[in-house]
């Protein structure tokens, strides 16, 4: 029965027999272990989105480690861990760069939702000795007015490292106002 097969043939088939040896063993434990976790799922009191979460964990861990196993049975895998721990390097470095960024950014986000603060309060930071009026709010700084007249700009995500005293300004605005007319130097609204 083998003699059905040229002689030149038996190196592809090789090299084929392992990657779908590989890939049929994925399918298998993909399919049984959706199985168990569907039964997990029905007989506890486990959360549909828990149970999905893990689904998708299990998905991209399976895959991840299918793509090596074919990476290594073709001998490509030395290559590939050097590409993937570049992109790694690169990622991370990305992420380093604008991690301020975006963490102040956030913190904005986070200073407008639950308003520790307000433009026209006046706010300090005793253990930097740092106090003064808001005056203006922005993805990046809390502008303060000192009494005499000096403008500090603080990180809005040190708001949320230290402790802050409030004394509040006038009135509460809501958020629209706050944004619409900020409090300036003066503390006249902007025209």
């Amino acid at each position: 029965m083998l003699d059905i097969f040229p002689d030149n043939w038996w190196p592809l088939i090789k090299s084929a027999a392992l990657p779908i040896a590989i890939i049929a063993t994925w399918l298998f434990i993909y399919f049984f272990a959706r199985k168990g976790l569907n039964a997990l799922q029905a007989r506890s009191a486990i959360a549909p989105p828990v149970i999905s979460l893990l689904r998708i964990l299990l998905r991209w861990a399976l895959f991840i480690l299918v793509v090596f196993l074919l990476l290594s049975a073709f001998d490509v895998l030395e290559a590939a861990w050097a590409a993937f721990l570049a992109i790694l390097a690169m990622v991370a470095i990305g992420f380093v760069a604008v991690w301020s960024v975006l963490s102040n950014a956030f913190c904005t986000l986070l200073i407008l939702i639950y308003q520790p603060f307000q433009i026209g309060d006046t706010i300090s930071i005793p253990s930097d000795s740092i106090k003064g009026k808001v005056i203006d709010l922005n993805l990046m700084f809390t502008t303060l007015s000192e009494q005499d007249g000096v403008i500090i700009q603080v990180p809005n995500n040190q708001f949320f490292q230290k402790a802050i005293q409030r004394i509040p300004g006038k009135a509460k605005r809501d958020l629209y106002e706050q944004l619409k007319q900020p409090d300036r130097f003066d503390g006249s609204p902007q025209e």
